[in-house]
């Protein structure tokens, strides 16, 4: 399907599950960003490095990895409140934020082709405002 522009996958399947198999990110050429953690393990005991195979299997080009560190299954969606006093709560906003950050980036880039949010992906910012919790990597 051609209308599809960039696609993200948050804790997304590697191979093994959903069909995928040794070859199937060969052809992805189009812009996409894969999120993993360090607490966001595979089914069948596979380590957290299997949901960013879509990244380290597919092509270069217009590709993104973030991973960070402390990330559960649940972090991305920022299903917690604002407001809590809990420190395992308040990890998993900052997890949130992180997510927030580089996910608008890759759209602003993609979808609007703001050539500065691009920049911003590969510029380490978002290491560095993480003191280093969160990789992003690019190809």
């Amino acid at each position: 399907d051609p209308r599809p522009t960039a696609f993200l996958l948050m804790s997304g399947q590697g191979r093994g599950d959903s069909g995928l198999v040794d070859g199937s990110w060969d052809e992805f050429r189009r812009p996409m960003m894969a999120m993993t953690g360090s607490r966001d393990p595979g089914p069948r005991g596979a380590p957290p490095e299997w949901r960013g195979e879509s990244f380290t299997l597919g092509p270069a080009g217009d590709k993104y990895l973030v991973s960070i560190d402390g990330a559960t299954h649940y972090s991305y969606p920022g299903l917690y409140g604002e407001g809590r006093t809990d420190p395992r709560i308040r990890a998993e906003l900052l997890v949130f934020d992180y997510v927030k950050t580089s996910t608008i980036a890759f759209w602003d880039a993609y979808l609007k082709g703001d050539a500065s949010a691009k920049a911003f992906l590969t510029s380490g910012s978002i290491e560095k405002g993480s003191n280093t919790r969160v990789q992003l990597f690019s190809k």
